[in-house]
């Protein structure tokens, strides 16, 4: 079907919608322009991600050198002309990126008609709009890599000894039990994320937020961080290494017993000591079944005695591979991790003040007591010491969630 054939059909279906249930043409024509907004960002990123993730790398950033073929030279040009006919508005650019693919290409190592327009394309974009590199994405905002994500933190008062504290709320009644099911869960591998608390949120792993999270049952995913992980020279097989401190260290290792259960989710954190760790964030790598393990009694640096335990861990076949998940984070993503780092400290982004937050002495208190291996959860133990601070909290925020 053409794209007139389709602009007409379109056009009818609006105008049913608008005029059928009692509506104006006019509700139709916004949800049209609603819609085209929406395609042209989504446009836009896809030619953003083009540039950015498939051409840059195979030129270099500045494009000294260049190499491309007439096939991506010409298919480059196309892009150019349509995204030079697009009006543009500043969340349209803070969704698609594509000001940053163009501010690439318009350095002289390009092809000078290439750099010229994109030069031309910017030059128009800040005229109308200010300056480009103002422009931040909003990560809180609907849609947003951390929407409902917040982080809380908090001083004991009159104790100059208490160093600031912190945890982390997510909006809404999150069931820590949707990561308790073994599989993808309808993630894809090399999915990302900012924070562990967006991962839990999104519910690939439940609110312990690190090491392996399990319930009675068994063990379903692992967080990899620190010094827990030794590769070896066998494709897909790697060793993660923990201590009997993690509650979810025992059902890992009846896993092995079962084949079912032996499969478990790995995700890798920035903060792992591994050469195919994410440089930012937290990265979905795909399925791992337990293939073995060994259990022997080390010390710590304070030369206390503790168990460590070591799983050998087998990547799954018939998944995408393990370079693909590699390719993440992807630029768009660290454009998103460093617009992070610059306004992570602004309160009312991601910090609640603590002006709002009353018996932050109580959450502290919870935080130190409990016995679980939560990054930001609380156990029955703590739940009542919370209520107080979880009532009033409401009263500012009935949708916010202490964890």
């Amino acid at each position: 079907m053409d794209a007139i054939m389709l602009d007409g059909l379109v056009r009818r279906r609006i105008y049913a919608a608008g005029t059928s249930d009692g509506g104006s043409i006019h509700d139709g024509l916004r949800a049209r322009s609603a819609t085209m907004e929406q395609g042209i960002r989504e446009e836009l990123r896809t030619h953003s991600r083009y540039i950015r993730d498939n051409l840059i790398p195979l030129v270099g950033g500045d494009g000294r050198g260049c190499e491309l073929n007439s096939r991506d030279m010409a298919l480059l040009r196309s892009i150019l002309m349509k995204v030079n006919a697009i009006s543009v508005t500043p969340d349209v650019l803070r969704f698609s990126r594509i000001e940053k693919a163009l501010l690439l290409i318009s350095t002289p190592g390009w092809p000078a008609d290439i750099a010229a327009m994109a030069r031309r394309i910017l030059v128009r974009w800040e005229d109308a709009l200010g300056p480009l590199q103002e422009l931040r994405a909003d990560l809180w905002g609907i849609g947003g890599r951390l929407e409902g994500v917040r982080k809380v933190e908090f001083k004991m008062p009159d104790d100059a000894e208490w160093e600031t504290r912190s945890t982390w709320s997510v909006e809404g009644i999150m069931d820590p039990t949707r990561a308790h099911v073994i599989g993808h869960l309808g993630f894809p591998v090399g999915a990302w994320w900012i924070k562990a608390a967006a991962a839990f949120r999104d519910g690939i792993i439940d609110d312990s937020g690190q090491g392996i999270i399990a319930d009675k049952d068994g063990a379903y995913a692992i967080v990899m961080q620190g010094d827990q992980e030794a590769l070896t020279t066998t494709d897909g097989l790697t060793r993660y290494s923990t201590t009997g401190a993690d509650p979810g260290v025992f059902k890992l290792t009846k896993t092995i017993t079962s084949n079912v259960r032996g499969v478990v989710r790995v995700l890798r954190s920035w903060k792992l000591r591994s050469k195919i760790a994410p440089v930012a964030g937290l990265r979905y790598d795909g399925l791992y079944r337990v293939v073995g393990y060994s259990v022997a009694l080390t010390w710590d640096s304070d030369g206390n005695d503790r168990w460590k335990y070591s799983f050998m861990l087998q990547r799954e076949p018939d998944q995408p591979s393990l370079e693909e998940a590699l390719n993440h984070p992807t630029r768009d993503e660290i454009d998103d991790w460093d617009d992070y780092q610059l306004v992570k400290n602004h309160p009312g982004n991601n910090i609640i003040p603590t002006s709002l937050m009353p018996n932050l002495e109580e959450l502290a208190e919870a935080r130190l007591n409990r016995r679980d291996s939560g990054y930001f959860s609380a156990t029955q133990e703590t739940d009542g010491a919370l209520e107080p601070l979880k009532s009033q909290a409401e009263e500012l925020d009935p949708f916010l969630r202490f964890l």
